[in-house]
């Protein structure tokens, strides 16, 4: 408060002195807000002369006490000093008009984007962002903290994204890449998912994301001293495959065969097990190609070649042979539906307790297009194995043989039909060489409602020590 003009001289009567008699002599003084210094006896009235009397903020010390302010009548805590002298609660419909933005901190750090908070300050709302410019915010333990691999120019947004081979769970890149979620690397090897090739961008017509569509047939090479880690595209121990369900899995996986045929090649060596159980797509068909000196021997409890799904097109098994460990699974097993061609083909069935050689399931064809060789064997339950509603077809085409080469033995059948199911040998088709070995066991069991059609080769056709036996049909 400055500049207060008086318009006439004002009177101060002093206080009583302490000693409660008489006037006392008062020595200079100086009161609370510095006005006055001067001499004055006890009761006296000061007269002071017009002039101007100045107070600012320093000659103010202290707090104020409640009861200084209208002696502290109507104050608590619900009520604030008024401009009228008053106490009194504040009500909505008691205060109009608006502050400047000036009258906080001067309106230092005020913008449309800041907020006046309780510290005194302009500030974002929520508190400064965290990061760099641009970043995308989120929540980092009660502050905001900036997500380096999320940007935005304010239009659009930009993440950081997978790289080939990077299994972690970061979003797939615009082109996508193949196996995104794969355990170690992406199902395409990482040769071929390489930036650029067509393996790793979609389709204009959003047929297979992210598949190779072919132009050509292909061949994949699989070796005993390849690697799952190449490429399978040349017939080397760099380029080639470990084993055939990597070559699979990349067929179906990857590609979009266009109508075209995939063929897996196992050069010379033994290799584990082979189980489809996804279909490849784009029509077309698949060749597992062994040369004479390539087996499939399964593991325990595990089948040489099985299938569990519907095929798009025909898988062919030609040429090596199919064997096992004792007390393992089948050669073949088909419990998917389509066709699976075999032949030619060597049959090593060796030591076994309990399972079906060859078994085919409901809605599935197998189709023995090729000579077929047949080792020693024992303790099969069948050697073919037509379930309900499955076809077994040896039929192949005239000239064809089925050669023994050891004795062989099963406890059940040599042909078992089950209802609903079919088999197909043509006795003037295919001929049966025993080549002297011992053939034990039933020749055959039809169930109601299945069918061994044999083309007329008579009940002595087939090779076992029993006769055959069933309320089917055999003919």
């Amino acid at each position: 408060m400055t500049n207060i003009i008086t318009s006439l001289p004002p009177t101060v009567q002093l206080p009583p002195g302490s000693s409660g008699t008489g006037p006392d002599t008062l020595g200079p003084i100086t009161y609370q807000f510095a006005l006055l210094n001067f001499s004055q006896t006890w009761g006296a009235v000061q007269t002071f002369p017009a002039g101007t009397i100045s107070i600012v903020a320093s000659d103010i010390s202290g707090n104020f006490s409640i009861g200084n302010f209208a002696s502290g009548i109507g104050a608590s805590s619900s009520t604030f000093w008024r401009g009228d002298g008053s106490w009194a609660a504040v009500s909505a419909s008691g205060i109009s008009g608006n502050f400047s933005i000036s009258n906080f901190a001067s309106g230092t750090g005020a913008s449309s984007s800041t907020f006046w908070r309780g510290d005194g300050t302009w500030a974002p709302a929520g508190g400064a962002p965290g990061g760099s410019n641009t970043q995308i915010q989120y929540n980092n333990s009660g502050a905001l903290g900036g997500i380096s691999g999320a940007t935005t120019d304010g239009t659009s947004l930009f993440v950081t994204t997978q790289s080939v081979g990077d299994s972690s769970t970061k979003a797939a890149s615009t082109a996508f890449v193949i196996g995104q979620a794969a355990a170690v690397n992406p199902l395409g090897t990482l040769a071929t998912a390489a930036v650029g090739t067509s393996t790793r961008f979609a389709r204009a017509d959003h047929i297979h994301p992210g598949r190779e569509l072919l132009a050509a047939d292909r061949t994949y090479y699989v070796r005993t001293d390849g690697s799952d880690s190449n490429n399978g595209l040349t017939n080397s121990a760099g380029g080639a495959f470990l084993t055939l369900q990597k070559a699979y899995n990349v067929i179906a996986q990857t590609l979009d065969l266009g109508g075209h045929n995939v063929t897996i090649s196992a050069v010379s060596g033994t290799f584990a097990e082979l189980s489809i159980s996804s279909a490849w797509s784009g029509g077309g068909n698949v060749i597992l190609e062994l040369n004479s000196a390539s087996t499939i021997s399964a593991s325990a409890g595990a089948t040489c070649v099985s299938c569990t799904v519907p095929l798009p097109g025909n898988f062919t098994i030609q040429n090596g042979t199919l064997t096992t460990s004792a007390n393992t699974g089948a050669l073949i097993s088909h419990n998917g539906t389509g066709t699976i061609n075999v032949g030619p083909i060597t049959l090593n069935g060796g030591t076994n307790t309990g399972y079906d050689m060859v078994s085919c399931y409901a809605n599935a064809y197998i189709h023995f297009v090729g000579n077929i060789t047949m080792g020693a064997c024992s303790g099969w339950r069948e050697i073919f194995y037509a379930h309900i509603g499955g076809i077994i077809d040896l039929y192949g085409s005239f000239g064809q043989t089925m050669t023994m080469t050891g004795n062989m033995s099963w406890t059940d059948a040599f042909f078992y039909a089950d209802p609903g199911s079919s088999m197909l040998i043509v006795a003037g088709a295919r001929t049966i060489n025993l080549g002297g070995f011992t053939m034990t066991g039933k020749k055959y069991i039809t169930s109601a409602g299945a069918v061994i059609n044999t083309n007329g080769g008579g009940t002595s056709y087939l090779p076992g020590s029993i006769a055959g036996t069933g309320a089917g049909v055999y003919v």
